[in-house]
């Protein structure tokens, strides 16, 4: 008791720490001067590339859940959930599958950005997954066979999001951070909002088929411009201008992490389990990546099935009617982390103290929204609370995933990557659960049920985030010692 009791004031006092943290940062200031009158930056068109890349890791993963979906009693669509004769635990292993190969290259994504890059990484994992999307209707009628390519497509996809926090460590200023990583993190709920209503008109127009045909060709594509644009670092990069590379490189955040780079290079592959774990905002980190997503996952694989199964509407109607819930998210996710970093430049916030805000927002109004919208029996006020609740939750990546990359350091990814390996936990689980539920109980029952639960997650983990969180950067001096 007497050594938690030390971490709990330990904690407290790297809180009173930040206040001063932000001052200095306060400090910084743009100077890049010289720079052509249209000269475009490349940090952006760097942020740019990964909000496209996002976008297509998405639309690859969401592309089942339009595919795989239970079509309501009066619809003439022909879905994989109908023409393999499925039920819903059917339907909910084989979107979980994905979940299952996706956790298993989380930490070896980011180990592999700093052995061989971030830009290689992530255009691989595009390109695999995208050829295994190709490849899922030919193995589709083996429900067994069609979890293992589902699988195989999560472990090229599970390297995306580590690579990307580890590329955008090297190109954002502290003081953009929160803008560049949201502005490309909203490219994953652009991915969802295009995917489902297209998704929709493919499968009504064209059959299931086409879905996985076009979009993988078109990730295939897409990933020839990924190597084109991106490079690692500004070092690297061929085009950029030296005021541009001069700012990124001096600015104060980009600065420390490359002094930490440089001296313990030897060591950045080695995972500093003792540090991690002796953080008490590590874990209130890991604690918010393992239970937050259950309420997005619950969305991201069930709402298509669940607008046409309770609400009996058509596949395409409920396509573009689960398109608003992430158009709203993705709003918020990109407005967010611009609002967080003016309200540090502008306003003098400290840093620990808007990452809790953001947390706040992102929690606390999907809570209310998921405990109250399974007793409702009204299509408007359902999808109202619907979108209300992944709406909000887009502000918790200018909070959780901010801090990751402020107190992280050189294993800013790797941190990332354990924090997203939690969160796929509830990636296999909620469409496994909420299928076992609804056969047991009927679809508006079972999924009452799963959305108080996932409001329940959300609850409890903004109590542990606000005792446990710090932004004082993580010191790895003794761990890489050793």
């Amino acid at each position: 008791r007497d050594r938690y009791m030390g971490a709990f004031f330990q904690n407290l006092r790297m809180r009173s720490m930040s206040v001063t943290t932000t001052t200095h940062l306060l400090e910084v200031h743009e100077d890049e001067a010289g720079l052509p009158p249209h000269y475009f930056r490349k940090r952006h068109i760097i942020a740019l590339s990964c909000f496209v890349g996002l976008f297509f890791a998405y639309v690859l993963r969401v592309c089942m859940s339009v595919a795989s979906q239970k079509p309501s009693e009066h619809s003439n669509d022909k879905t994989m959930y109908t023409e393999f004769d499925w039920d819903s635990s059917d339907q909910g292993l084989a979107l979980g599958s994905f979940y299952v190969g996706y956790i298993f290259t989380q930490i070896h994504g980011a180990i592999w950005s700093i052995k061989y890059g971030s830009r290689i990484v992530f255009g691989i994992g595009i390109l695999g997954a995208s050829v295994m999307t190709i490849v899922t209707p030919f193995a589709a009628s083996s429900l067994y066979l069609l979890c293992a390519v589902r699988a195989v497509t999560g472990v090229f996809e599970g390297v995306t999001l580590p690579a990307q926090t580890h590329l955008l460590r090297c190109w954002s200023p502290v003081l953009e951070r929160s803008t560049i990583l949201t502005f490309s993190l909203a490219g994953c709920y652009a991915g969802t909002i295009s995917c489902m209503p297209l998704s929709a008109m493919l499968l009504t127009h064209y059959g299931w088929r086409s879905i996985f045909y076009i979009f993988g060709g078109l990730g295939t594509v897409w990933t020839l411009f990924w190597f084109y644009f991106v490079s690692d670092t500004p070092d690297t990069h061929l085009t950029i201008h030296p005021s541009e590379r001069s700012y990124i490189n001096n600015s104060e955040g980009v600065r420390a992490l490359s002094d930490t780079d440089n001296k313990h290079t030897s060591g950045s592959s080695n995972i500093p389990w003792n540090v991690f774990l002796r953080s008490p905002c590590v874990w209130g980190i890991l604690i918010a990546g393992t239970f937050t997503p259950f309420g997005f996952y619950e969305m991201l694989s069930e709402l298509p099935s669940y607008l046409s199964s309770v609400y009996d509407l058509s596949s395409e109607r409920s396509g573009w009617f689960a398109m608003i819930p992430y158009f709203s998210l993705g709003a918020i996710t990109m407005s967010c982390g611009y609002v967080a970093d003016t309200m540090m430049t502008r306003f003098g916030v400290s840093r620990l103290r808007v990452r809790n805000w953001m947390m706040v927002l992102g929690s606390v109004p999907p809570a209310v929204c998921l405990l109250t919208v399974g007793s409702l029996h009204d299509f408007p006020f359902a999808i109202s609370l619907l979108t209300f609740s992944i709406a909000f939750y887009g502000f918790a990546s200018a909070g959780v995933n901010s801090l990751i990359v402020d107190i992280g350091g050189i294993h800013s990814s790797t941190l990332y990557a354990i924090f997203n390996l939690l969160g796929q936990i509830s990636g296999f689980v909620t469409p496994v659960f909420t299928g076992a539920l609804c056969d047991r109980y009927g679809d508006e029952k079972g999924f009452d049920i799963a959305f108080k639960l996932c409001g329940a997650f959300y609850a409890a983990t903004i109590v542990s985030w606000l005792l446990l969180v710090s932004d004082v950067p993580l010191d790895y001096g003794k761990s890489l010692a050793t």
